[in-house]
């Protein structure tokens, strides 16, 4: 296990001691915890960690866990994915560690009897409360509590900021509260701070909660594997690039050019390879005007993307079947909504001025 660059690797053992003693290679930087929980920060006058660094400890630390399920001929689950397991090297390279409560899977095997002591704990995975066995979906279940950490700041046995109610707890939380709230709401207000990354960020933010949710949904079926997350984590981490590769891209082009290429490239970036061959991809009937101002445009670019990632999601970790006929239409529905909203507000505002300008205007006599 030792062999990959995100596992903490021992360099030796003292057997002279009543209890042997392991020696690990020094982590220069201490502990994940104390730069990412906002209770850890303040107390030790920590500088917080920025959004990019925590999505590729995010990322990296994923691979490692792919690495200890699928690397072995009996895949070993960690048990004990945490803040606090996770140390990071001079360079801050995260380190996994603590592989006390680990298991393997034994051959022939789906499942295997974990450490029993988790099972009074009110973070422990459903299915593992429930049987007392664990499967790999449950180290998924234990990073997506990870990822919602990294995003809130928040300690999930020691919530300070979040307004949570008496035997909650984070993950619960979050799926009440998942269609509910703007993503500004609940993500540490430290990552928002610097004012940089604009769409592509709420983009990233939003797409790495979806992405804990359904890590940690109950029914441990529903849950992606290891692998998919590292390919998903991935993926969240180039919103950016893709983003200002295109933009360069779609500098020269009319209007309407610029939206035909924006529609197949996040086709062909994020719908699944699989889906694509199964049935023809048709793109939409309907084409932009000329006249479409630069910011509508960036609009309907923004509905657009929401709309395929959304779809994306369904497709990988729900299974649902898509008529990719019907997208293009979907698509001009998800517009025209929008459209006739800002129509409503605009119409209000109008009204509202109306008002306004009728109560400013002096009597006549």
């Amino acid at each position: 296990m030792s062999g990959h660059s995100n596992v903490l690797k021992p360099i030796g053992c003292c057997l002279d001691t009543p209890c042997p003693i392991l020696v690990y290679e020094f982590a220069a930087n201490g502990i994940l915890a104390d730069l990412i929980y906002v209770s850890r920060v303040t107390e030790l006058r920590h500088q917080p960690m920025v959004w990019e660094r925590r999505l590729k400890i995010a990322r990296q630390i994923a691979h490692a866990i792919s690495y200890l399920h699928t690397a072995f001929e009996r895949p070993v689950i960690h048990m004990y994915i945490h803040m606090r397991s996770i140390l990071l090297d001079e360079h801050d390279v995260p380190k996994l560690s603590n592989f006390l409560f680990s298991v393997s899977i034994p051959e022939g095997e789906t499942d295997v009897k974990g450490y029993q002591g988790f099972r009074k704990t009110r973070f422990c995975a459903p299915e593992f409360r429930g049987s007392g066995k664990v499967t790999e979906k449950t180290d998924v279940y234990y990073f997506g509590e990870l990822l919602l950490e990294l995003l809130t700041g928040e300690d999930s046995s020691n919530i300070t900021r979040l307004k949570i109610d008496d035997g909650s707890i984070l993950v619960q939380y979050m799926h009440n509260r998942a269609q509910g709230f703007c993503i500004n709401e609940i993500v540490d207000p430290t990552i928002l701070e610097d004012g940089e990354g604009g769409a592509s960020l709420q983009r990233q933010l939003q797409a790495v909660l979806d992405l804990a949710l359904i890590c940690t949904e109950k029914d441990p079926h529903r849950r992606p594997t290891m692998v998919d997350v590292t390919k998903q984590l991935r993926r969240i981490e180039r919103f950016t690039e893709v983003g200002e590769e295109l933009l360069g891209s779609l500098k020269n082009l009319k209007l309407h050019q610029r939206f035909k290429m924006l529609l197949w490239k996040i086709a062909n970036d994020i719908l699944l390879t699989e889906a694509q061959k199964k049935q023809k991809f048709v793109p939409p009937a309907h084409v932009l005007q000329e006249q479409v101002t630069k910011e509508q445009f960036v609009l309907m670019a923004a509905i657009i993307m929401d709309y395929v990632w959304r779809l994306r999601n369904r497709v990988m970790f729900q299974n649902e079947k898509v008529n990719f006929q019907a997208i293009p239409f979907e698509i001009s529905r998800k517009l025209e909504e929008h459209a006739s909203e800002s129509l409503k507000r605009n119409a209000s505002n109008d009204g509202s001025q109306a008002v306004k300008e009728a109560c400013e205007r002096p009597l006549e006599a």
